[in-house]
């Protein structure tokens, strides 16, 4: 696959998948916002619905038992006057005029006055019957309170018992069924709904489901559930696909129940994303197959440029980079790859004379490291062949070559000059001044000067023409190994650690003098003098070990140093050395650019001199 490719497939599938992820995030969340708003619409129309339904049936139900309840009252008071009360009774169907039937029960159940009419108004033929006396005694029965209704047949009957007077009565009104499923079966329109009542025991007295046994069934069971546990109101059941709503009829016992379906709407909704995700899926297939051909059309001149960078990138800088005059940003693109090809010719040019020249400098250096070193005494050795002392010494420099130094030589048959020192500066600077240093001690050491005046004398010579301000600190001493008198100098240097006269390791403090190349026609250096006897050492050290840094940039400090070998006042150098060393690398062990270092350790033995 070109590289072209590769741009334009990243384009595609970036722009592509991005605006996918959008619209499917955008239709999710309408789609779940949009349900969740219809369904609380649905359940608004349900309950509307149903209080529409509720009213109905209310507005024909109270009346009749209102009715019954005032003709219930008055024939108590005139039960005796039969014919005045069947009067009444029978001037009721002027108030109903749809009633065909009444009757009313006084007295006690073992001995009433019973009368009752029947109007026939034959909404089927087969409606022959009145109520007996039996029928009323058996409705005298019935629980419930003051109101009831039955169903018997194709007729419903709604009853008042009157039970708070002396008298009890009951009366009946009769209607036909169709009366109430008239009403309710203009509401069944809405959403598949179905509408029940129930008598105040929750017996079931009539249905609009009456040709469908099995709705009717599942229903029943339902709605008897929730009236057992005298649940009333709006309930929803799972997966939402069917509403109850229970509610009892004002002023009585009678319960009203509906069942509605109300997946559909939900059902058209689901229906209607579906198709509008397919359509719009369809939509970005089509955009997409054009945007992928405008983008490769776009990133074609990319493949020119890609293997032209390619081939520099490989070292063949002189490929030619054409001319593209499509367009402004493309041309900018070649004109940028081009100046950028001759600025990397010119950088390799310059590049590879560079290392040459680094690698003739670095084989100088190591020329010239090598050479410094023969100019020092054996280095990480202990040398105890010279009657009268052990030595040891060792530089471990910062780059190829240092500016630290040490030397001991003979000055005459018993005295011993040595030195250590230390040049301002690293590297190739310090190394020439370092070598300076070193010549005019040996010259001025071998006239038999004390370290005062060899300091006095070198000072005046390495300030002489020093315009670079370079300068040394260095401590020298000579001792006499016949006797152990030791003549110690510093010029500007850390104190000494010795146990000279103790049983201790510690810094001893010399006369302070200047570094050396600094200040010319200064005082004379002085000098300090003590007796070492058999066993006392001398350590000297370049400031490169106790302002040795580790990775936190916290030095290892004089202290530690000391602290490290106080109680070590009877080993060799060499062994002190190690101790010395171990302390300073397990402190640097992680750091970098440190300074030159340097130790020199000189024990004396008081071996005597032949």
């Amino acid at each position: 696959m070109s590289v072209t490719s590769k741009i334009s497939l990243k384009i595609f599938y970036g722009i592509f998948t991005g605006t996918l992820l959008v619209f499917s995030i955008y239709a999710a969340l309408n789609y779940l916002y949009t349900r969740k708003t219809l369904v609380r619409l649905t359940n608004n129309i349900v309950e509307r619905t149903f209080r529409a339904a509720y009213n109905q049936a209310e507005s024909k139900i109270l009346p009749i038992l209102a009715h019954a309840g005032n003709m219930a009252g008055f024939i108590a008071k005139s039960y005796t006057d039969t014919a005045f009360c069947f009067g009444f009774l029978e001037a009721s169907k002027q108030t109903f005029p749809e009633m065909f039937g009444f009757g009313a029960l006084v007295g006690a159940a073992n001995n009433p006055v019973y009368f009752s009419s029947y109007m026939p108004k034959p909404l089927h033929g087969e409606m022959q019957t009145c109520f007996t006396r039996e029928g009323f005694l058996k409705a005298q029965n019935l629980p419930g309170g003051p109101y009831n209704a039955f169903v018997h047949g194709d007729t419903i009957s709604f009853c008042y018992f009157l039970t708070d007077s002396s008298i009890p009565v009951q009366v009946f009104y009769e209607f036909p069924l169709s009366y109430l499923l008239n009403v309710l079966n203009r509401e069944t329109r809405q959403f598949q709904s179905r509408f029940y009542l129930f008598n105040p025991t929750g017996g079931f007295l009539l249905s609009t489901s009456a040709n469908d046994m099995g709705f009717r069934d599942t229903d029943l069971k339902h709605i008897k559930a929730f009236i057992d546990s005298n649940s009333f109101g709006y309930f929803n059941e799972t997966g939402n696909s069917q509403a109850f709503y229970l509610s009892r009829i004002r002023g009585t016992k009678l319960v009203l129940a509906s069942v509605m379906h109300t997946h559909e709407m939900l059902k058209h909704i689901r229906t209607f994303y579906i198709v509008a995700f397919l359509m719009a899926a369809l939509l970005f297939a089509i955009l997409a197959y054009m945007l992928q051909r405008i983008i490769v059309g776009l990133t074609r001149p990319l493949l020119q440029l890609s293997e032209i960078s390619r081939q520099i990138e490989m070292g063949k800088l002189h490929t030619t980079i054409p001319e593209f005059h499509n367009d402004e940003e493309t041309e900018q693109l070649a004109n940028t790859l081009r100046a950028l090809q001759g600025r990397m010719q010119k950088y390799v040019s310059s590049l590879n004379t560079t290392l040459k020249e680094k690698r003739l400098l670095a084989k100088d250096l190591s020329v010239a490291g090598k050479i410094q070193f023969d100019m020092l005494p054996p280095p990480d050795i202990g040398i105890n062949d010279i009657p009268g002392v052990d030595i040891y010494s060792k530089m471990v420099p910062a780059r190829g070559v240092a500016g630290d130094f040490y030397d001991y030589f003979f000055i005459d048959d018993n005295r011993l000059f040595f030195v250590l020192g230390d040049v301002s500066g690293k590297g190739i600077p310090a190394a020439l001044f370092m070598v300076k240093a070193m010549t005019l001690l040996q010259v001025e050491a071998r006239k038999g000067k004390n370290p005062g005046q060899i300091f006095t004398a070198v000072n005046e010579q390495l300030t002489f023409r020093n315009d670079e301000g370079m300068f040394v600190t260095a401590v020298c001493g000579i001792i006499n190994l016949k006797t152990g008198e030791t003549l110690l100098c510093d010029a500007g240097h850390h104190q000494p650690l010795t146990n000279a006269g103790s049983q201790t390791i510690a810094y001893r403090p010399l006369s302070k003098n200047m570094p050396l190349g600094i200040l010319i026609g200064g005082r004379p250096y002085q000098f300090s003098s003590f007796q070492l006897i058999a066993g006392e050492t001398i350590i000297l050290y370049s400031d490169g070990l106790p302002e040795a840094a580790n990775s936190a940039g916290e030095m290892l400090g004089l202290e530690k140093v000391g602290n490290e070998i106080s109680g070590d006042s009877k080993k060799t150098p060499a062994e002190l050395a190690v101790k010395i060393w171990g302390l300073y690398n397990n402190h640097t062990r992680q750091a970098t650019g440190n300074d030159d270092v340097t130790l020199f350790i000189m024990k004396y033995t008081g071996d005597e001199i032949d």
